[in-house]
């Protein structure tokens, strides 16, 4: 795993000492490597639109999170703190699309925090191949201390999450996320008690697609004979679908439990499996481990629900 200094070099300068040719301007990157900081890699343009919009709402929120951080350093409660998700320090970092230096100096006038220097563009092309950057602005967030991967959705979790209250935005786990109620039919029922032990199928669909419809019915088939054979298995569908009356007449023709409608699961489940089209059928060990990301290929080809084949393949014998 790479270290701060592997990801952006051996210093940065500060934004608002860029236009200075003063030594002091730099700052070495170890210094962000201790344990409880937080890197914010800012890929963005002065020329783009969407870049120079979303500047602004991450600087307010960058000033607003050192305020917080350094009056919780001085409480008993920010000394008492711990853990490695702990966060004590919170920096970030400019990784420049710009056109030219001039456009790159007049950006960076906007930002309270450091960058990358124009020049070292292979720094920035490195790591827009490492975290996979396909649009501007994105924000990523790394572990000062490790290097480690925190989110490459930095910028719409800021979006949706305006204060901060779940800053860095570490990945929630299936369960954290699922938690709560969920429906068999028109029945609530608490999601451990549903779900504790089991492996699942997460099934992402709606009754608007139309390979949706057909591929529920295939589903169907395999779940009743995976549950007819004492099989410790459970679906949660999680809708798509375009209204309520929708959801409630397409849940109907399903023997498994659902999400209810416009649940906020829903969104957080698609971002945390990254589902970008339906149906999608993923699969999650007694553990709620992913097994697969694409279990729907296995079930249409299993359409008696014969334990041995390719359903099983995919839960490494769990179900024999």
């Amino acid at each position: 795993m790479p270290s701060i200094v592997d990801l952006i070099g051996n210093a940065v300068i500060s934004c608002g000492a860029a236009d200075r040719e003063s030594a002091s301007a730099a700052v070495p990157t170890c210094s962000f490597g201790h344990d409880g900081t937080v890197v914010g890699l800012y890929f963005a343009a002065g020329f783009d639109e969407a870049s120079t919009a979303f500047t602004p709402l991450l600087a307010d929120f960058y000033e607003q999170k050192q305020n917080q951080l350094a009056k919780t350093a001085t409480t008993d409660e920010g000394k008492a703190s711990g853990g490695a998700r702990a966060v004590q320090r919170f920096e970030i970092v400019y990784l420049s699309s710009d056109r030219d230096d001039v456009g790159f100096r007049e950006f960076i006038k906007e930002m309270p925090w450091h960058a990358v220097p124009f020049a070292s563009v292979e720094i920035v092309e490195r790591n827009a191949k490492r975290y996979k950057i396909r649009e501007m602005p994105t924000l990523v967030l790394v572990e000062g201390s490790t290097g480690k991967l925190i989110t490459t959705s930095g910028k719409e979790c800021l979006s949706e999450d305006l204060d901060g209250d779940e800053f860095p935005w570490y990945p929630k786990s299936f369960d954290d996320i699922i938690s709560g109620n969920l429906l068999r039919q028109e029945t609530l029922i608490d999601s451990k008690e549903a779900l504790d032990g089991k492996i699942k199928g997460v099934y992402f669909s709606a009754h608007w697609c139309p390979p949706c419809r057909i591929f529920t019915p295939q589903l169907v088939a395999v779940y009743e004979q995976l549950r007819s054979k004492g099989k410790n298995f459970e679906v949660i569908f999680v809708s798509s679908d375009r209204s309520q009356t929708s959801f409630q007449d397409y849940f109907k023709t399903m023997p498994w439990l659902a999400i209810p409608y416009k649940d906020i699961r829903i969104r957080h489940l698609t971002k945390r499996y990254q589902v970008g089209g339906i149906p999608t059928l993923i699969i999650l060990d007694e553990q709620s481990e992913l097994v697969t990301l694409n279990a729907r290929q296995a079930v249409s080809k299993d359409l008696e629900g014969k334990v041995s084949g390719s359903v099983c393949s995919f839960c490494s014998g769990c179900f024999t």
